[in-house]
């Protein structure tokens, strides 16, 4: 009969366990937007010519325990590219063609939860 009582116990503590630890996660629901920084960067009247021409933005608000790592994008890839990204920063390096290289490029950045913010560059 001990057993059995055992038996029956042991998946119960599991489950509870389980329950209490879980108790404890951040819902993605809550999350506020992640703010960037500086949130525009004007290119506009300046030459890029070389490779060395970048900006880095970084997220300096909504940013929650284990939000990292973060994923940093471009809307219009012929306009730029994240060079670089880590922590909360990424480095943002334009075209170096003066042809192609005019309009507004967003610069996008998504954590783990789905909180997401942005900041854009004209060029």
């Amino acid at each position: 009969m001990k057993r059995v009582i055992a038996f029956l116990l042991v998946p119960l503590a599991v489950a509870a366990a389980l329950l209490l630890t879980q108790g404890g996660c951040e819902d993605a629901d809550t999350t506020a937007s992640l703010i960037i920084e500086p949130s525009f960067v004007d290119l506009t009247g300046t030459l890029v010519t070389n490779q060395d021409a970048t900006v880095t933005f970084a997220v300096t608000d909504g940013l929650r325990a284990l939000s990292l790592p973060l994923e940093w994008s471009v809307s219009d890839k012929a306009l730029g590219s994240i060079a670089f990204a880590g922590g909360n920063t990424a480095v943002y390096r334009p075209v170096t063609s003066p042809a192609t290289a005019h309009g507004f490029n967003a610069i996008l950045v998504e954590d783990q939860y789905g909180a997401q913010g942005m900041a854009s560059v004209a060029q």
